[in-house]
């Protein structure tokens, strides 16, 4: 296990000093994420009052989808590159450095993610919608009250467990289905999924989740007592645009670690 820890940290370091060598891929991550945040609302407070208008917003709506999965598809791969060349930066021209095979790639892999994604948070409502039940299932049978509470508790905490492993397992596999192709994607996928239970890669989920998605959460929610007015609406935009820039700087250092992680052996010689 400490073997484990010690290439999680490794892993973190070098991807922190990959990124600190590459402000224009950070900023223009984190620029293009905003635009397309409002795009995305711009699109939905569009009216439905005419033919032409649902036809511009389906082409809208097309565009962001074509554009988004072009740069995630262009950031993934570079990312990649990056930590299996040992490049001591990424640059921002990468972006635009992929091609139609890894677009078909990418695309069956969203919607493979999101049956995924849907079925496992399916299971985990209905679950969660049953604590009670349990709770007095467990009461019947031991001849105590049981609270339902701790029962929520212990289904949250596997709740979380799963969603870390899963995070992990979907962008490990997606980073060797765009580097390697389909076959060696799913040769490994026991040794992918292996990893992101107990080994290094889910460590540096875990971590990503704590520093990243936590603190954005509490950045994004808290409200400091501000007069109303500009200085309002001012705060507000600072707390979610600081929300949104550390979850796009927590994104590229979980993609940077675990294809970090994900390089084939021969390659360890090499690492930071």
């Amino acid at each position: 296990m400490l073997t484990e820890i010690q290439r999680a940290l490794a892993a973190w370091k070098w991807s922190l000093a990959v990124l600190a060598r590459s402000p224009a891929l950070v900023v223009a991550l984190i620029v293009f994420t905003g635009l397309w945040g409002g795009a995305a609302y711009v699109w939905l407070g569009l009216p439905e009052s005419s033919t032409l208008i649902l036809v511009l917003t389906l082409v809208w709506a097309l565009a962001q989808v074509a554009i988004t999965v072009a740069v995630f598809a262009g950031a993934i791969d570079s990312l990649s590159e990056a930590a299996w060349s040992s490049h001591a930066c990424v640059r921002l021209r990468s972006l635009v450095g992929f091609d139609r095979r890894q677009m078909a790639r990418l695309c069956a892999w969203l919607i493979v993610a999101f049956l995924i994604t849907w079925s496992v948070a399916a299971a985990f409502a209905w679950v969660n919608d049953h604590a009670l039940e349990v709770a007095s299932f467990l009461s019947l049978h031991s001849g105590k009250p049981v609270s339902h509470v701790p029962v929520e508790w212990v289904f949250q905490v596997i709740e979380a467990f799963v969603w870390l492993v899963l995070a992990g397992f979907i962008f490990s596999f997606l980073i060797l289905l765009l580097r390697q192709g389909w076959g060696a994607a799913l040769h490994a996928i026991r040794r992918t999924l292996a990893g992101c239970t107990w080994r290094a890669p889910f460590l540096t989920t875990l971590l990503a989740a704590v520093i990243f998605a936590w603190g954005a959460d509490k950045l994004a929610v808290s409200h400091p007592r501000v007069p109303s007015g500009f200085w309002d609406y001012t705060q507000m935009l600072v707390r979610l645009g600081g929300a949104l820039a550390w979850l796009v700087v927590g994104w590229l250092l979980e993609i940077l670690s675990l294809a970090w992680l994900a390089r084939p052996q021969t390659t360890d010689s090499t690492a930071i």
